[in-house]
């Protein structure tokens, strides 16, 4: 069955997993039950492909979604919409136009309209999102309940603070929850994923996690964290997934006075916040892994650009990464497998 007529770019299940929304290049998305395995609705409104979608974690009927054409809509299927066949066709029931685009190009009066990628969006609470862009590391945060009107500029309710250390303008490729709603975290074009505060986004970054093979080379590149909210997760340029234990207690700079000393992101970044210490899993992939999700289990799924999806399990005493790392190629025992790297 083909799902879209372009690449799909991002899924998103309902709160309760019977139904999986997908993000596509075509400029739609759309609805799919998962029991039936059946497209069931079709939401159309954007006027380019499709970087995100996702359902809101608290009403199986309502979606939220972001564009290439710089803007965000919402969607509630429970409005009436346009039978086509065995589908129905939804229009979004709210718009915010051109949410990251500069107020000196935006309107009427700009002399040419200029449209900022939306790259990510997510739910932070019932009725607020938040967002991020191409243009910028600034996250912004909207209502879902206000309307923009008509050649009006929409306005955020709130917005982070840039890093202070960047000395030019560095996007972002995802946004990610933690499960307690506590943390914000965000996936840098400079290879840094930095943590905030979500009552506090205005202070900036409290502090962030690098590797030095973390590279976010293009916006496909996203991150995830694990249900219980322990390990967050990126993909990486480099050919591997990072991973990071969240637990602040590891930002005590007396654990790791040298973290990543060859690695001048870090050294930069530990100067304005602590930095948080990772592992790459090496050896699953030959191209660059892209996006990434956790199972109930406390599984990591994550794919590459070389059509492979794996799945990495956390061992319980790490002895069989410890036996991959040291036990050398004899017999072909690494074959097939990946690992986690330790410095």
């Amino acid at each position: 069955m083909n799902c879209h007529d372009n690449a799909v770019f991002d899924i998103s299940f309902s709160p309760d997993d019977f139904q999986m929304a997908t993000a596509s290049g075509d400029q739609s998305v759309r609805i799919f039950d998962v029991q039936k395995q059946l497209c069931t609705s079709v939401l159309q409104g954007h006027r380019s492909s499709i970087k995100q979608v996702a359902f809101n974690p608290l009403n199986p009927f309502v979606l939220t979604s972001c564009s290439r054409d710089g803007s965000i809509n919402i969607w509630d299927t429970r409005c009436v919409g346009i039978r086509s066949e065995d589908l129905i066709i939804h229009k979004p029931v709210n718009s915010i136009d051109q949410a990251h685009t500069p107020l000196t190009t935006r309107g009427r009066g700009a002399k040419k309209r200029v449209d900022v990628s939306v790259t990510a969006v997510t739910w932070i609470e019932e009725h607020k999102i938040a967002s991020a862009s191409e243009l910028n590391a600034e996250i912004k945060v909207w209502d879902i309940r206000a309307t923009q009107k008509k050649g009006k500029a929409a306005v955020a309710i709130d917005a982070s603070a840039l890093p202070t250390h960047h000395n030019r303008a560095f996007g972002l490729n995802s946004l990610t929850l933690s499960p307690d709603g506590a943390r914000l975290y965000s996936l840098c074009r400079d290879g840094v994923i930095y943590a905030y505060s979500t009552q506090h986004l205005s202070n900036g970054p409290i502090h962030a996690y690098t590797h030095p093979r973390l590279h976010a080379s293009t916006f496909y590149v996203k991150s995830a964290i694990s249900r219980d909210g322990r390990l967050l997760s990126a993909g990486s340029s480099d050919n591997c997934p990072i991973v990071f234990p969240t637990d602040e207690r590891y930002f005590d700079r007396s654990l790791y006075p040298q973290s990543h000393p060859e690695d001048s992101r870090a050294a930069s970044v530990s100067k304005i916040m602590p930095v948080g210490k990772g592992a790459a899993l090496v050896r699953g992939y030959e191209k660059e892994v892209m996006d990434l999700t956790w199972t109930m289990d406390g599984d990591m799924v994550a794919i590459s650009d070389d059509y492979l999806a794996r799945c990495w399990r956390v061992g319980e005493r790490g002895e069989e990464a410890e036996n991959m790392r040291s036990g050398g190629e004899e017999e072909g025992r690494r074959w097939g497998w990946g690992w986690s790297e330790v410095e």
